[in-house]
């Protein structure tokens, strides 16, 4: 059996804030059994669990794994990557995906400089919202639809906004623009009313 654990640290290009908390570089784990490959990355200000705490629990699983027991992982990012890691997956047949970018940047430095960046932008980018003023936000989505027609949007909230605020925001936008809003509010039951009311993917 090969087991390996890799930490890694990944710089962003710009702080990104979570929940509070500015965060400069994204952290997390790679776990190898075999052939197969998991990924452990606890979110700062989401995940219950600390980085630190989940590499421990990785590293007493890989040692049970060794010694020819069985695991029960407890914390969720180490379920997630060794279930990853452990699984057969099927052969991959179809093309992945392009990648796509993330805009970053406060809307008034993008909405100020946009000619600068927009023409770099593909069909499909990701914005960061509930950061800014919803005003702030909003020209900025509108700026980027109507320079970019065949641009669609994956907008992440990162659970920063009430059912309210999220119905009210949602209500401006178009929803053949919007690929899917992501983590709009914290509780599930607020998310499922913003989706039935709004018709908005989630």
């Amino acid at each position: 059996m090969t087991l390996a654990l890799y930490r890694y640290q990944l710089p962003f290009t710009q702080p990104l804030t979570f929940h509070g908390k500015v965060e400069v570089a994204r952290e997390g784990l790679l776990v190898r059994v075999d052939d197969g490959w998991g990924e452990i990355a606890p979110l700062p200000g989401f995940s219950r669990e600390s980085l630190a705490e989940a590499q421990a629990e990785a590293i007493t699983c890989l040692e049970r794994l060794v010694a020819g027991q069985e695991i029960a992982p407890q914390l969720p990012s180490v379920q997630f990557g060794l279930d990853c890691a452990r699984r057969c997956w099927p052969a991959q047949t179809t093309p992945l995906p392009e990648p796509y970018p993330l805009i970053q940047g406060s809307p008034q430095e993008l909405l100020k400089h946009w000619k600068n960046w927009l023409h770099k932008t593909p069909s499909k980018a990701k914005l960061k919202v509930a950061r800014y003023p919803m005003r702030d936000e909003l020209a900025l989505i509108r700026l980027l639809c109507d320079r970019i027609p065949t641009l669609k949007l994956v907008l992440d909230a990162n659970q920063g906004w009430t059912r309210e605020e999220a119905w009210a925001f949602c209500g401006h936008l178009d929803p053949n623009r919007i690929e899917y809003l992501e983590d709009p509010c914290a509780d599930f039951a607020d998310i499922a009313f913003v989706a039935n009311r709004t018709g908005m993917p989630v």
